[in-house]
């Protein structure tokens, strides 16, 4: 496992996610877009699809995974069974 310096960039970024994380699940507080820019790494002017493809280079890099999106797509339980829902009130 690689160690890094508590100064690295990176060790920094993670830290402000924890910060973010923390507020968002903790405190009910809600992230503006400045500060998902700033994480993100972009323009505060930028599309929401430009912040969000920086926040997943910062997954990408937690994960190490290639830059590929196939990997990025697979769905999770929750995903699953509120399309599974979904399916079953339309064909209701």
């Amino acid at each position: 496992m690689e160690q890094r310096s508590p100064d690295d960039s990176f060790v920094k970024k993670l830290r402000t996610v924890n910060e973010y994380r923390n507020g968002v699940v903790h405190r009910n507080r809600a992230l503006s877009p400045a500060e998902l820019s700033q994480l993100a790494d972009v323009s505060p002017e930028v599309s929401p699809a430009d912040i969000h493809h920086g926040l997943l280079n910062i997954l990408r890099e937690v994960l190490k995974k290639p830059m590929g999106e196939e990997q990025m797509h697979q769905k999770g339980v929750a995903r699953s069974l509120y399309e599974w829902g979904l399916e079953q009130l339309q064909s209701s």
